[in-house]
């Protein structure tokens, strides 16, 4: 387990949201020594967002949920990389918000 969710002001379409859900689970394998069948990745486009006091439509936040904590070495990594990857569906890399969500496996459930 992560488990990822972006959320873009940024209209894409079905094939642009699951090609981002797709480099994204592989993003954070690589990133964060997680094998790609426990990463769960959430893409969300066209979400209106406000961001400096004014509605942007170029706009993002991640979240990535984990069990355990993310390596002091990765931390700058993260966002580099998902800047760069949003800057291609048209995100403003200084519009991107991340939250890292770290916590004890005792919090999570897998069905």
């Amino acid at each position: 387990m992560p488990s990822i969710k972006i959320e873009t002001s940024v209209v894409l379409s079905k094939a642009q949201e699951q090609a981002l859900a797709i480099e994204t689970g592989k993003i954070i394998s690589a990133l964060l020594n997680k094998p790609l069948p426990v990463i769960q990745v959430r893409v969300q486009s066209g979400m209106t967002m406000a961001f400096g006091g004014g509605i942007a439509d170029d706009s993002a936040y991640i979240s990535i949920a984990l069990i355990g904590r993310i390596a002091p070495e990765t931390r700058p990594l993260l966002p580099e990389k998902f800047t760069e990857l949003l800057a291609r569906s048209g995100v403003d890399p200084r519009k991107v918000f991340l939250n890292y969500v770290e916590t004890d496996a005792a919090s999570w459930g897998w069905i």
